[in-house]
């Protein structure tokens, strides 16, 4: 149960297309990302309602066979391949060879809801295979659904699965439909029956009774749904949904003519319906009588998926290089904006798990993203291109969040970087070393990139160097960010006024000079250090944030002097790790005083990172400290979920 549960749940993040949509169903996915790699389905899956069925899923089964159900009305049998995108049979693999899938789905489905609906639909199929697929010495399989071309070939399924299904469905009161033990269809649609007292004695031999809590653990509160009532003076409750006729539109069955005549089966045709068969497809299945179809049936109105694309201009003399786009891990990295398009659909609460309307990412250039890769933008890129008036793409930074960037003593460790081709073929994953455990994933991604770029930046600088000059081939230095939040209350001040600072090593970083301190609780900073130290590191604990800042003395501010306080948060205050999740904006309830108690003059700004004892042993082997700020790319008012500025 667990592992079916599992898996539903991937296949339904990743796979599954919901009703804005058109209708539900599914796509084919990148095994690695869960990008987008092809639109079209085949007559295998359509056992998937069927399996959804037998796992309780009863509402996704009715909505995702209705569109399988569609689909037959139009071809009168299932081609191997049929694409959602283009409203037509996929590579010209347009055989129906016999396959049960779609027929034991629907039986699964009446034997669940015992809706007449699914009935109607097994007749549809039964007069379309009498019709079209019957010969004198067997049962043929449909070389083309389009033009009933025949092969010469009746497959073994075809008796063993597909008749066998479409009997069980007609005979309510055969032994496996009415027995009361738990029994499953092998692959080729024999029925292995498993007594209770069998089931009941293994589990026993094995591990025992099966306590509530083992139930619990396996079953996670699922349960088999009851099916729902039909409409009054109505039968069929599948009949009246408001949905019923948007997997019609789908498979683009409403551009076929209506009203067409029935089809005139030779005489002596053995399986010659009395009546004829007919091919009207007003509704699907096209033997569904007019008594099922509600008086006051009302259609809802399709939902349309809201899509745009953002194509930055290139200037006239601007040539893309190779290193525009960088795979990397759990995303993509672009480098530069220019002659990038960048493809963004709008998700809403009725996209599950998403809660809030938001925009998404989902393709840059011709790369297909997954619905849990991001996007990440290098913010020097953004300067010269992004308007801040424009709607579509505008920057807006954050003033809770911001990166502090550390220059610290080179591990020798290198960053892998490989390309991605322009011709949107995905490359071999890349491998980045972590050179800092964090507690988050995006706190990783962002040390991940701030080592990328360090190693590109590298790669730039030895370029330029002569050979002379290159003392080693690994820098002496790396620069890496870590996560700080601002405070919030009468007693906090706006950050410094510097520029953004760089992860090129060759750039220089506005504080070198760093004091390490303790809780700073009990004894005052030395005034001398006040003027000296440009960082002060306070470990956090042991008093209120404001009185730490009163034990600082009073200083008459220059380039020298202190210029930022951060605080070090342990794991005692819920902060288990130097990821962001964690941090809970510092509160300085109380006016920023001098160690007198008078008012201060020149408030002194404050932040605060995670990570406790690593991070605060991080400190003292330093030898710079600069800050980088965080944007926000909003669309049309809208978050974009999956993109990052680093």
């Amino acid at each position: 149960m667990l592992a079916w549960q599992e898996a539903h749940s991937a296949i339904k993040r990743h796979l599954y297309r919901g009703k804005l949509y058109q209708h539900p169903h599914y796509i084919q996915g990148d095994l690695y990302t869960g990008a987008i790699r092809a639109f079209w389905v085949d007559s295998l899956s359509a056992y998937y309602p069927g399996l959804l069925t037998l796992g309780g899923e009863l509402e996704e089964a009715i909505v995702t066979n209705l569109f399988y159900t569609a689909l037959w009305t139009r071809y009168s049998a299932l081609p191997e391949r049929w694409s959602t995108a283009t409203g037509n049979i996929e590579g010209g693999l347009r055989w129906w060879g016999g396959r049960p899938e779609f027929i034991e789905s629907t039986y699964h489905l009446y034997r669940a809801t015992q809706d007449p609906w699914y009935l109607y639909v097994g007749e549809m199929v039964l007069e379309d295979i009498q019709r079209r697929c019957w010969t004198e010495c067997g049962w043929a399989g449909l070389q083309d659904v389009r033009s009933g071309e025949l092969t010469d070939r009746m497959e073994s399924f075809f008796l063993g699965e597909t008749a066998k299904y479409m009997f069980l469905l007609f005979t309510p009161d055969h032994p496996l439909n009415t027995m009361d033990a738990p029994f499953v269809f092998t692959t080729e649609g024999h029925p292995l029956i498993i007594p209770k007292r069998t089931e009941t004695k293994r589990r026993a031999r094995r591990s025992g009774p099966l306590t509530d809590a083992d139930a619990a653990m396996i079953y996670s509160g699922a349960v088999c749904p009851v099916p729902a009532q039909p409409v009054p003076l109505s039968l069929s409750s599948t009949v009246a949904r408001k949905d019923f006729f948007h997997a019609a539109s789908l498979t683009k069955l409403h551009m076929i003519p209506l009203g067409l005549p029935s089809v005139e089966v030779p005489s002596d045709h053995p399986m010659k319906h009395p009546g004829g068969y007919s091919v009207n497809r007003d509704y699907y299945p096209w033997t569904l009588p007019q008594e099922l179809v509600p008086p006051n049936g009302v259609c809802a109105k399709i939902e349309k998926r809201q899509t745009f694309d953002i194509t930055f201009p290139v200037a006239p003399n601007f040539v893309m290089g190779p290193g525009s786009l960088q795979r990397v891990h759990n995303g993509i990295f672009i480098n530069t904006l220019p002659g990038i398009r960048l493809g963004l659909v709008r998700d809403g609460p009725s996209d599950e798990p998403i809660l809030d309307e938001q925009y998404r990412i989902y393709a840059v250039g011709n790369i297909a993203l997954g619905r849990d890769e991001k996007v990440f933008i290098s913010r020097d890129s953004l300067s010269n291109i992004v308007n801040p008036m424009d709607p579509n793409f505008s920057r807006i930074r954050d003033t809770i969040m911001l990166d502090l960037v550390l220059e610290m003593p080179a591990t020798g460790e290198k960053a892998m970087v490989e390309k991605v081709p322009r011709d949107g073929v995905d490359p071999p994953e890349i491998m980045i070393p972590d050179t800092l455990h964090l507690g988050g994933s995006e706190s990783l991604m962002r040390v991940a990139l701030d080592s990328l770029l360090q190693h590109i930046s590298s790669v730039l600088v030895n370029q330029t160097m002569s050979p002379g000059e290159i003392t080693s081939s690994a820098p002496q230095v790396q620069r890496l960010t870590v996560p700080a939040i601002t405070p919030t209350g009468v007693g906090s001040a706006p950050i410094p006024d510097v520029e953004d600072s760089s992860l090129d090593i060759t750039s220089s970083l506005p504080w070198k000079s760093i004091y390490i301190s303790d809780e700073t609780c009990n004894e005052k900073i030395p005034h001398s250090i006040a003027l000296t130290h440009q960082i002060i590191v306070m470990k956090r604990g042991g008093c209120s944030f404001s009185t730490k800042l009163a034990n600082i003395p009073s200083f008459t501010p220059s380039s020298t002097s202190v210029q930022l306080v951060i605080v070090v948060s342990y794991p005692k205050h819920s902060d288990p790790g130097m990821s962001e999740d964690w941090l809970v904006r510092p509160l300085l309830d109380l006016p920023q005083l001098t160690p007198a108690g008078l008012a201060r003059h020149h408030m002194i700004p404050m932040i605060m990172v995670g990570g406790g004892e690593e991070t605060y042993e991080m400190f003292k082997k330093i030898k710079g400290v600069g800050m980088r700020r965080r944007y926000e790319i909003p669309s049309q008012g809208l978050p974009v979920s999956n993109l990052v500025v680093v």
